[in-house]
Formats: structure tokens, C-alpha cells, sequence
């Protein structure tokens, strides 16, 4: 059953990062289709890439996004946070955001664009959360992060910051396949937009980071193909406070 499931799966970034968190959750998720409860970071995000996505299409004036943050945080964060600390944080570097939120430096070509393609046969999909162009025509993906991301070091080996960048990096090199094909060329630059510290990072695009990227995915779906037993990954403070299939996992109480 669980082979059929997988060979009719269309992946995206997240599924196959999913797996590499914890492939018990990957199985209760996506074989066992097991429904996940809202959870409050997740919710804080999807938060504020609504606010994001009506702000960059006009949806929402400058001088709205304010109130709107305000009044959608009680009803669209559900659950509590860690801690007092953590909601106070979230909240208020949120609401700053919101009061000096600005107009994107690109002109907008997408925004929350769902993308379909193909790698090496494998249905993938995924959504772009905005798509722009510069004045040169150059081509620029932007993701929105709620997480504080550190600018890549300096040193010959990498920093554990530069290796967390190069994950996340690796969902905009997949985005990139879809962008090329649309526009006959590849993006000049992955740009990052961490909202909570209202900081832009970018990253110049890289055939090498395309590349490896690509193997990352197919590794990683081959991995899955030959999985038989979804081991867990219990780690207590993301299984309480970042799988919303805690619950619902036999696994739970050894966190």
C-alpha cells in the first residue's frame, strides 16, 4: 500500500524535508494521511504570509497592514507558544514588520504562485511566495521566513548557520527549474525576507546550488522508495511544539 501511495506521490520541498525531520511524521502524514492539528508557529507563519501576499497584490494598503495583523493574530495563531517569552517576541517583532512593511524593490511578476514540474520523471510542485524582476529583466524568487537565518560566513568550513542556509536554500534552486522554463532563463539571485528581524538576504543563483539541490531531492525520494520503517525522530521540544500529529503518534509519550 505504502509503495503505491509513494509511486503516485507528487513531491514538493516540504514532503521531502519532512522525511529528513522525522520519517515516522512523513509516514503518518502522507501515507497513513493522518489529519495534523493547527499549530501555533505554523499558524504565526501562514499569518503573515496572508498579510505578505494581500500587501504585494494590492489587496491590503500600506497603511492597513497594521490593523490587519492585529485584529487576524487571535483568530489565525491558534494554541499557545513555548513560552511567554517566544509569544511576546513573535508578536512584536510581527507587529513592527506590519507598521514598516515596504513595497518589494522588484516589479511583481507572481505572488503565492503555485508551480508544477518535473525532475528526473518525479512530479514535484510547490509555491513561489514572490516572484519579481528588476530593471535589467533580472529575475528574482523571494521567500518569506519567519526564522531568524544568519548571512553566510567567511570561513573555509562551513558554520552550522551556513549549512541551515543551504537547506532552505535548496527549495528556491528547485523553484528555479519552473521560473527558467517560464522565462527562458534562470533567476539572478534567491532572496530571503526574514520578517521578524526585517532582514533581506541575498544569495546570488549558482548552477553548482541548482545541482546540488537536484541530487538533494532525488537522494531523498529514493531514501523514501526504499524506506520499511519510518523510524522516529523524537525530539520532545519539536514534537510538542511543531508536529501537529503528536497526538496521534505512539511514539509521543517518549518525548
Amino acid at each position: 500500500m505504502s509503495n503505491y501511495l509513494i509511486d503516485l506521490m507528487t513531491w514538493s520541498y516540504s514532503r521531502l524535508h519532512a522525511y529528513h525531520d522525522c520519517p515516522y511524521k512523513f509516514y503518518l502524514k502522507y501515507i497513513e494521511r493522518l489529519e495534523e492539528k493547527p499549530m501555533w508557529f505554523s499558524g504565526y507563519g501562514t499569518l503573515m504570509h496572508g498579510i505578505l501576499a494581500d500587501f504585494y497584490t494590492e489587496k491590503l494598503a500600506r497603511d492597513e497592514a497594521e490593523l490587519a495583523y492585529l485584529s487576524r493574530f487571535r483568530r489565525e495563531v491558534p494554541g499557545r507558544p513555548p513560552s511567554p517569552t517566544i509569544f511576546q517576541n513573535y508578536f512584536q517583532q510581527g507587529l513592527a514588520y506590519c507598521k514598516a512593511i515596504q513595497p518589494s524593490p522588484y516589479k511583481i511578476l507572481k505572488v503565492e504562485s503555485n508551480v508544477r514540474f518535473e525532475l528526473d520523471g518525479y512530479r514535484f510542485t510547490g509555491f513561489i511566495d514572490l516572484l519579481g524582476v528588476d530593471d535589467e529583466g533580472g529575475l528574482h524568487i523571494v521567500d518569506h521566513k519567519s526564522r531568524d537565518l544568519k548571512p553566510r560566513s567567511t570561513r573555509g568550513k562551513k558554520t552550522v548557520a551556513d549549512r541551515t542556509l543551504d537547506e532552505y536554500l535548496r527549495q528556491l534552486y528547485l523553484y528555479s527549474i519552473p521560473v527558467a522554463t517560464g522565462y527562458s532563463r534562470q533567476p539572478v539571485d534567491l532572496v530571503f525576507n526574514c520578517f521578524r528581524k526585517q532582514n533581506v538576504m541575498v544569495e546570488p543563483f549558482r548552477a553548482e546550488g541548482l545541482e546540488e539541490a537536484k541530487v538533494w531531492a532525488l537522494d531523498t525520494i529514493h531514501a523514501i522508495e526504499k524506506e520499511k520503517d519510518w523510524v522516529p525522530n523524537c525530539d520532545p521540544w519539536k514534537c510538542r511544539h511543531l508536529c501537529g500529529l503528536c497526538d496521534q503518534c505512539e511514539y509521543s509519550d517518549i518525548t
